[in-house]
């Protein structure tokens, strides 16, 4: 597909103060999936997953790090999770 085409990999962000994020970006994996080839047991094209919770300095978590985890793994991509702030 035109989208792999000089693609190294996809980061895909979502807030762990938001459920509904967590839901969007396997939305957006799931068009991935589709429109490039990506599988789930490995990449067809040479770009590579990168799943990232963001905001984890925020007091109410609406998605665990175990959840973030898991579907990374289901994924088979780097699971991150960081904030923008300092020291966090």
């Amino acid at each position: 597909s035109h989208l792999c085409v000089g693609v190294d990999f996809y980061v895909l962000v979502y807030s762990v103060a938001s459920h509904h994020s967590f839901l969007a970006v396997q939305e957006i994996f799931s068009k991935l999936v589709r429109t490039t080839g990506l599988s789930l047991k490995g990449i067809h094209c040479t770009a590579k997953v990168v799943l990232v919770g963001m905001k984890i300095d925020v007091q109410q978590r609406e998605v665990s790090h175990d959840e973030g985890e898991a579907l990374a793994k289901q994924w088979g991509c780097t699971f991150l999770e960081c904030s923008a702030k300092a020291d966090v």
